[in-house]
């Protein structure tokens, strides 16, 4: 009788949405088709973001803090702000 290889079990997904600039939602549209030209299937949104989350936490503290941080603070300091301010 043949075994049956066991899958690796894959991580749940969670359901959210965020709020996207026109500008914004272009760039991942088009970082979504050009990943999609270049792999040969489809590359959706979720993928882009997951794998650009997934990039930044291998870089570690000190790369987020350098290199992300600062662009945190541009993104709310031009005025597109959701949620609450920390009091």
């Amino acid at each position: 009788m043949a075994t049956q290889k066991s899958s690796p079990k894959k991580e749940t997904l969670l359901i959210r949405s965020h709020a996207l600039t026109p500008s914004t939602k272009a760039t991942l549209r088009r970082l979504s088709n050009d990943a999609t030209d270049t792999i040969g299937r489809a590359v959706s949104d979720s993928a882009i973001v997951r794998v650009l989350l997934r990039y930044a936490d291998q870089q570690g503290m000190v790369w987020v803090r350098e290199h992300l941080f600062s662009l945190i603070e541009e993104e709310i300091m031009s005025g597109t702000l959701w949620g609450k301010q920390k009091s």
